[in-house]
């Protein structure tokens, strides 16, 4: 055993011993190595309270390192580390900075920590991780400063609490919170810092939550805490506080993920101002997580809540193996073009998510609520592949909702449309349970606005829709209309009320539009009533809004709910007197479907005022629904232009004509969603589609019977017809005029594929004429070559002239023509050899 030469150390407290390549720092007391003087080392062992740090880049891949095997202890790796292995035990803590690599294992126990370096992002690259319970691997408080970052709070009298994963809160006077963002990294690989919370005019703000970023080749065991929480602004008593950083990143990348501990990356909590008052900070959001694993055994919890404060900071985001879930109370807002191929998405726990832009992954299955009330709303069209809302949660949708599969609103949830925006809902499945709602109410024209708008007076009319809106003091009701859309297909909004002199009008309902290839089974209510008018006590009450527009068409329709577009009602003028508005007229319904078993309600009531609104429309038809085959136009480059069909349509019946395109055989989930299209509409939008489908639904509610005459695909031909091209006799080949020349033996080789046709003629002067086979003799055709495709030959019908037939002498020569004809986009004929003996 020696003291190891040239490692002496200068504190007499601390021992050292080095012994056939291993290494012992024991004792309390600090010091510090290069890394080049521990190049022989093998085994390194800080224990007793020995504070280690190592200096520069230090790579020995064999290095086995043992922190606190007796008592706590520190290591500190300034820089880049590269060893074999790391055991941490004893209350331990190791610094790291920027990237830890070891070869094998490391292991974190006895309530020890793995700490990394502030405003670095840490990748740590292991082959098992071990964070066992009571230990943590931890960069809470270690992103931006106070202040800094993408997303830091604004400092003031008290500080804004700072964003990352989401929003960060405004604080109590009135500072704002800093901004969500990706970059660097994105939603499933976040490598980005937390943000600092802006400062108070008491105490600063808190540091953002550092970045972790762990690579495994095995395990990730997490029975502790690994953590990147925003750090905390501290209280004051003297002035406004701080706010609280944002939570930073935690990005995990293993072949399996166990333990049941927790992974954190919470928003700081701001300071409270002791006082009282309105002086305190906002709170920091939550930051991102993103678990990648083959096997995922992880049964503990992940955390992304903002920090509380005058205002809480909204919650950050959490990846797991292509789920993407908001899971905490608070708002956040994406981009469609943040997201990426998700299989689940799932909003809980009070999240309330908007996603900007369409949203057009027909694989993903989102799940709203599954837990506790929470909110998507979608700002623009979406296409999914199933919708589930649960638990008194809310879905905003706007213009178009797609759906591959099925759509379950149920737990006293709502689907609510947009304000202004008819909503089409298409879905294989639609059940929409009891106490759930599919509703646009009060979402059609504004109060005053809209075709069947009440006037305005002493007390306004109601609006108009599939009644006449009914009249207050003055103001007249709104007209009844149509357009756009029928009676069986009704797609118009609401209208809205006129004002009175005491309050304004209210909105006309919504237009909804479900179609189902399956079943729609409503246990709950559907509605686009027009909205209520408000009471007054010191002018003439508005009118109420018409009821809007409901069309649905299923194959089978079920339940025992409710189904309406009833008028609003105007409110009451509380003196008493005729000062109040009319009612809203009510709406127009239509039901399409192959069978119905629905037993509930169907309601178009005009609303209630000094006048009533008159009664709307509805209609129940049975409809048949034709398919067609899968229409192979052969290449994608086709330019569709129309879409041509007649009809006969006696009585109250229908029929509606749908498509769709794809460049797969058959259709699937890249197809487009089914268009509905009128005879005459131009079908360019489906231009870059090889296969083409249409769907003929005709419907009556009596006696009549409706008819699909004819549809036709109006698009360019893609090869030319009535090409023909010569095989002409050469001088050389002349027949003999002095001898007879019997053709036998005829022979040609060619291909019709399907959609193509080759004809042929003759001509035996030269090409002055030419002749066609009738069966019995050679025969002019009308109008030549001009006209091969109609009088033309087919190849047997040639060989058939041709053998047996003698020339005469006046006949020196054989010329041929050959007409390609073909609705193929993709094939053509071909003639490829022609032969006879004479």
């Amino acid at each position: 055993m020696s003291v190891a030469g040239g490692l002496g150390l200068s504190d007499g407290n601390i021992g050292s011993i080095y012994v056939d390549g291993s290494f012992t720092c024991s004792g309390e007391g600090s010091v510090t190595y290069p890394s080049a003087d521990l190049a022989d080392i093998s085994n390194l062992v800080i224990d007793n309270g020995c504070n280690f740090s190592i200096t520069g880049a230090l790579n020995i891949p064999t290095l086995t390192a043992s922190v606190g095997p007796s008592t706590a202890a520190t290591l500190n790796f300034i820089n880049a580390a590269t060893i074999s292995a790391l055991v941490v035990n004893n209350g331990s803590t190791v610094n790291v900075n920027s990237q830890l690599t070891t070869g094998t294992d490391v292991t974190l126990s006895g309530a020890s920590t793995i700490r990394t370096a502030s405003g670095v992002a840490a990748v740590i690259s292991v082959t098992n991780i071990y964070v066992n319970s009571g230990s943590s691997l931890s960069a809470t408080g270690k992103g931006f400063a106070p202040g800094g970052g993408t997303g830091a709070g604004v400092s003031g009298q008290s500080g804004g609490g700072a964003g990352y994963g989401g929003a960060g809160a405004s604080a109590a006077s009135g500072e704002a919170g800093g901004i969500a963002y990706f970059a660097p990294g994105t939603l499933t690989e976040p490598t980005a810092l937390g943000s600092g919370g802006g400062a108070g005019s008491g105490t600063s703000g808190g540091a953002g939550g550092g970045a972790i970023k762990i690579i495994a080749s095995g395990l990730v065991s997490v029975s502790g805490t690994i953590d990147a929480n925003g750090a905390d602004s501290n209280t004051a008593a003297g002035g406004g506080t701080g706010g609280g950083g944002s939570g930073g990143s935690i990005w995990i990348i293993s072949s399996v993920l166990a333990g049941n501990g927790s992974i954190l990356a919470n928003g700081g909590l701001a300071g409270i101002y002791i006082p009282g008052g309105p002086y305190r900070g906002g709170g920091g959001s939550g930051g991102r997580i993103a678990l990648e694993s083959t096997t995922n055994n992880f049964t503990g919890s992940t955390s992304v809540q903002g920090g509380v404060g005058y205002l809480t900071g909204s919650s950050g985001s959490v990846y797991k193996n292509g789920e993407f879930s908001c899971s905490a109370a608070g708002s956040v807002t994406y981009s469609a073009a943040d997201f990426p191929s998700l299989n689940n998405l799932v909003v809980d726990n009070g999240c309330s998510m908007t996603i900007t832009g369409g949203l057009n992954l027909p694989g993903l299955t989102i799940t709203v609520g599954p837990t506790a009330a929470s909110t998507l709303r979608f700002s623009d069209s979406a296409t999914i592949s199933s919708l589930i809302v649960d638990n008194g949660s809310t879905v905003h949708v706007n213009s178009a909702l797609t759906t591959g599969g099925n759509i379950t609103v149920a737990g006293v949830s709502t689907i609510n449309t947009t304000a202004g925006v008819p909503a089409a809902v298409s879905v294989s499945n639609f059940n929409l349970n009891a106490g759930s709602k599919l509703s646009g109410l009060g979402m059609g024209s504004a109060a005053g606005a809209g075709t069947g708008a009440g006037a305005t007076s002493t007390s306004g009319g109601g609006g108009g829709y599939g009644g006449i809106g009914g009249s207050g003091n003055g103001g007249t009701g709104g007209i009844s209309y149509l357009e756009p859309g029928t009676l069986t297909q009704p797609i118009a909004l609401g209208s809205g009320g006129g004002a009175g002199s005491g309050g304004s009008g209210a909105a006309g309902g919504g237009a909804i539009k479900v179609v189902a290839s399956g079943t729609i089974t409503i246990d709950g209510t559907i509605d686009t009533n027009g909205a209520d008018s408000a009471s007054s006590g010191g002018g003439g009450t508005g009118g109420g809004g018409s009821g809007g527009s409901i069309w649905i068409t299923a194959s089978v329709l079920a339940g025992a709910g409710t189904i309406k577009a009833d008028g609003g009602t105007a409110g009451i003028y509380t003196p008493g007197g005729p000062y109040r508005g009319g009612g809203g007229a009510g709406g127009r319904i239509s039901l399409s479907y192959q069978t119905k078993t629905f037993s509930g309600s169907i309601s178009v009531m005009g609303g209630i005022g000094l006048n009533n609104g008159g009664t709307g429309t509805s209609s129940a038809a049975q409809s048949g629904v034709y398919l067609s085959s899968v229409l192979d136009f052969g290449t994608a480059t086709l330019a569709y232009q129309t879409l041509s069909y007649t009809k006969t349509t006696p009585g109250t019946t229908a029929v509606s004509v749908d498509v769709r395109t794809g460049n797969s055989p058959a259709p699937d989930g890249t197809w487009t969603s089914w268009a509905t299209f009128a005879s005459g509409d131009s079908l360019a939008v489906f231009t870059g589609n090889r296969y083409l489908q249409y769907r003929a639904t005709l419907s009556t509610s009596d006696a009549n019977k409706p008819t699909l005459d004819s549809i036709t695909i109006n698009a360019p031909a893609c090869y030319s017809t009535g090409s023909y091209y010569y095989v002409k006799t050469t001088a050389a080949n002349k027949f003999l005029s002095a001898r007879s020349n019997t053709v036998s033996n005829v022979a040609i080789t060619s291909s019709v594929p399907g959609s193509t046709a080759l004809k042929a003629l003759v001509s035996f002067d030269g090409g002055t004429t030419w002749k066609k086979h009738n069966s019995s003799s050679w025969v002019d055709a009308a109008g030549g070559v001009s006209t091969i495709g109609t009088t033309g030959n087919t190849m047997a019908e040639l060989i058939s002239g041709l053998n047996g037939y003698t020339f005469g002498a006046s006949e020196p020569t054989v010329d041929f023509a050959f007409g390609l004809e073909s609705d193929s986009c993709s094939a053509t004929p071909s003639v490829t050899e022609l032969r006879f003996d004479y």
